[in-house]
């Protein structure tokens, strides 16, 4: 065989990979009234399945059910090239095989449910499955996979009024991408339909696969090793196939594959391609979660000096994709690491350790060819446990941010250093409240000069946009200890606070504390001073209604105690700005 024909083998070989059987429509189990109304393009609700059932813990079956609001959140689940992600009793889909994968070679998985019942376990999750595998040969731009996410993406944004959640394989990352780089139909930014994106080995800047084509590419981000490794590990299908044509391995599924290689989408793949240099980046408002396979090879070393069982490492990605380019411009990332041993000797001296008990199973690196078959292996990693249990999590607490802070937590909560800032004081000390009092201290006890004599919930709403409810707490600060509150002039300042709760209830300040404006004219001391006395919300403004400290001591028309000003405050670029002021009762 030529050069040019081993090249072709080879990467057949790689991209193969991402092949995923086609399943068959099946039907299954009712889904809870409301979710099961929604009826948008391109997505079908995923069933629970009957037949051969999702499990949990306890035995008992998987169910869908709505959050502690009485909501559904939709979370999308998108396949990689030439995939399906449709779920069904075959579980043939990408996400519907079980979890019954470890990076740790000592025990099992108890393998009783997949990734789409998993994150059915959530309460609030709605999982719906995309599926463009007829369209796969096409690049992500091509009307039936980018721009169709994008309008399924719009449709389950209006249909459920809860921000999108997406859970992407390999070439669905990309799909997603170009889907929040444009706008739906209407002219919506399509990024703020979304919360987080989850990623199970995107090829961000390009797959390995392109790395082993005949074809001229760009492949400086991996080095002449790892080009190396993949060959020399690829070359065992040709002797595996020799002795049967089924082999159990990514050697059976090579013809197909020559194929889908030089089509469009695989064209695309490559690193340095046009395609792939085009595609915006995932908008820096949405959290992507990447999860990754990172795979090493102990490659022997070769010199005069060295002995026949030493080795070096072969970073190998998840033999589809590298590391960097599955965790490239992510929030977040956590990777599967497994090891494989390429040399004989090492192989036989971990071996003959391993029997002698005088190595950990964990610690030995594995044989080379289930580096296509294991953990870290790109179309395995959506039945690794330790990424499905970090895709899960992440979900969860997608789902439990959107429920609002209780107004008891609120008023018992820890609030952010220098919140009281605005009030004239301030604070290098969070303020720890109790029944909604508290006071700034140091870690020794000593009081820091800023305490909030009372705390009032006044109501809550998404004020930041990112599709989370926030809380509007109304704190009056004092200069000094509770104990010594409220004496002289000014002595005490209310202000509003517009707060974010993370999914553990660790609160932060939105933008920063409003506080009361000033007016004029008034006396010797300048501008008199307003106060807070009522605050509302309207939409996702906040008003708040103003009086003068000491209205005595100013001059007309200021002077007059009924006077007071209705100001509305709105977020705009993550800060508040006043947009619109009234005077109200002046006579």
């Amino acid at each position: 065989m030529t050069m040019r024909g081993r090249a072709s083998v080879i990467v057949a070989a790689v991209s193969a990979l991402l092949v995923v059987v086609s399943p068959s429509p099946t039907a299954g189990r009712a889904q809870p009234r409301g979710v099961a109304d929604v009826r948008c393009p391109g997505v079908e609700l995923a069933p629970s399945l009957s037949k051969d059932p999702d499990r949990n813990p306890d035995g008992s079956e998987v169910r869908i059910s709505p959050d502690s609001r009485g909501k559904f959140v939709p979370v999308i689940m998108i396949h990689g090239w030439t995939g399906r992600s449709t779920h069904t009793e075959k579980r043939d889909g990408a996400f519907s095989h079980r979890i019954d994968l470890s990076t740790n070679q000592v025990g099992s998985v108890n393998a009783d449910r997949s990734l789409v019942g998993q994150l059915q376990r959530n309460p609030g999750a709605a999982v719906f499955t995309f599926d463009y595998h007829d369209y796969s040969a096409r690049w992500v731009d091509d009307s039936h996979i980018g721009p169709a996410l994008g309008d399924a993406i719009d449709c389950l944004f209006r249909a459920t009024g809860e921000k999108v959640i997406v859970v992407a394989h390999s070439m669905g990352g990309l799909a997603t991408r170009y889907a929040l780089s444009t706008k739906g139909k209407a002219g919506v930014d399509r990024a703020t339909e979304v919360s987080t994106v989850i990623t199970f080995g995107t090829p961000n800047t390009g797959s390995v696969a392109a790395m082993l084509g005949a074809a001229a590419a760009d492949v400086s981000a991996v080095t002449n090793s790892q080009l190396a490794v993949l060959r020399l590990v690829l070359a065992g299908c040709g002797r595996m196939s020799t002795s049967s044509l089924q082999t159990g391995t990514v050697c059976d599924w090579l013809p197909e594959q020559v194929r889908a290689f030089d089509s469009e989408a695989g064209r695309a793949l490559r690193y340095g391609s046009r395609q792939l240099a085009a595609l915006k980046p995932f908008p820096k408002t949405i959290t992507v979660n990447a999860l990754a396979g990172d795979t090493t090879f102990e490659v022997p070393k070769l010199g005069w000096f060295t002995m026949p069982w030493d080795t070096y490492k072969v970073p190998a990605g998840d033999m589809i994709v590298t590391t960097g380019s599955a965790t490239h411009g992510a929030s977040t990332e956590t990777k599967a690491k497994c090891s494989y041993q390429l040399n004989a000797v090492r192989g036989a001296t971990d071996t003959a350790a391993l029997y002698l008990k005088l190595a950990a199973q964990n610690d030995v690196a594995r044989q080379p060819l289930g580096a296509f078959s294991g953990a870290c292996f790109h179309g395995s990693l959506m039945r690794t446990i330790q990424l499905t249990n970090e895709a899960t999590g992440a979900v969860n607490e997608d789902i439990q941010s959107r429920r609002p802070i209780t107004d008891s937590e609120l008023l018992n909560s820890t609030l952010p250093a220098r919140v009281c800032d605005g009030g004239n004081w301030r604070s290098r000390y969070p303020i720890q409240l109790h029944n909604g009092k508290g006071e700034a201290r140091t870690p020794s006890g000593a009081f820091d000069g800023t305490a909030i004599y009372e705390a009032k919930v006044i109501g809550s709403a998404d004020f930041n946009g990112d599709g989370r409810r926030d809380s509007l707490i109304s704190a009056t600060c004092i200069g000094g200890p509770i104990a010594q509150c409220c004496a002289g002039r000014s002595s005490h300042s209310t202000i509003a606070l517009p707060l974010a709760a993370s999914a553990d209830k660790k609160l932060s300040v939105i933008g920063f504390p409003i506080t009361a404006g000033k007016t004029s004219p008034c006396d010797q001391y300048g501008p008199a001073q307003r106060d807070i006395r009522e605050m509302s919300i309207d939409g996702t403004a906040v008003i708040t209604t103003e009086y003068i400290y000491y209205p005595e001591n100013c001059v007309p028309p200021a002077n007059d105690p009924a006077v007071k000003w209705r100001v509305r405050h709105e977020l705009k670029n993550g800060n508040w700005v006043v947009t619109k002021t009234d005077t109200i009762g002046a006579r």
